[in-house]
């Protein structure tokens, strides 16, 4: 897609749940977006998300109009984005799948973000797939599509995940990236760019889903391999686990 612009910075709802969400918020704040409206998943529901962020609250105490939500595709939270009446729907640091009914509503668009260098790393628990392979990831900011992580990308900044890195480094660096990624995105958006590059679907892969077992520890295993278990599990995940004594013991680090 060639890129266009029609002069004129677009109205934004941003939608998230976690650190890379405040990022986000940050960085709009600080380029002067035209921020209209703010969804922030509720905090009973945020407690079963690893470090999560109550964005409705931060965005309240800036003054921007905010409200709260358990899922984001309900009638209500679309017809509030739709009161909010966006050119851009962004929603970075969130698990669940916008679908088509919320899709459609910003007359630009919905942004998602994803810490992996697509077409690479399509899918669930990037950090912890990121942590586990000690694979390099990239700060990426995309057009959401109906399939995950697959529309055009619109800014990507690498980062280099360091050798035996623990998950809270992964999201240090990604931190990082994000912010860079935005400083050099949004101001061009605001001038009313737009001009996303088609991925390119012959190097796509997919990370499956990550559960409670993955962070048992298997002693039968190598030594090297029970450390990256311990790594990839750690904050702001659940923490890896062993029993003993018939007690459940965390391990965050080891060596």
């Amino acid at each position: 897609m060639n890129g266009h612009t029609d002069g004129r910075a677009p109205r934004i709802v941003l939608a998230g749940a976690v650190n890379s969400s405040r990022l986000t918020f940050e960085a709009l704040q600080r380029h002067q977006a035209s921020l209209v409206g703010v969804l922030g998943l509720s905090p009973e529901h945020g407690r079963r998300v690893s470090g999560y962020v109550d964005l409705a609250k931060m965005a309240k105490a800036a003054g921007v109009d905010a409200a709260g939500f358990e899922n984001i595709n309900d009638e209500r939270v679309v017809q509030r984005v739709a009161d909010w009446d966006p050119d851009l729907l962004m929603v970075v640091g969130l698990s669940q799948m916008v679908r088509p009914g919320l899709l459609e509503v910003p007359r630009r668009g919905c942004v998602g973000y994803h810490p992996t260098a697509l077409p690479r790393g399509r899918g669930r628990a990037p950090i912890a797939w990121l942590t586990h392979d000690g694979t390099d990831g990239a700060a990426t900011f995309f057009v959401m599509t109906a399939e995950a992580d697959a529309g055009g990308i619109l800014v990507q900044e690498p980062f280099v995940v360091p050798r035996g890195a623990y998950a809270a480094d992964v999201v240090s660096v990604q931190s990082t990236a994000i912010t860079h990624a935005l400083d050099r995105w949004l101001p061009r958006l605001m001038e009313g760019w737009w001009d996303p590059m088609p991925q390119d679907e012959s190097r796509a892969t997919w990370n499956g889903r990550r559960g409670p077992a993955d962070g048992w520890i298997d002693w039968s295993r190598p030594a090297v391999e029970i450390l990256r278990t311990v790594r990839t599990a750690s904050k702001p995940h659940p923490g890896a686990y062993t029993y003993s004594g018939g007690q459940k013991l965390t391990v965050w680090r080891a060596e």
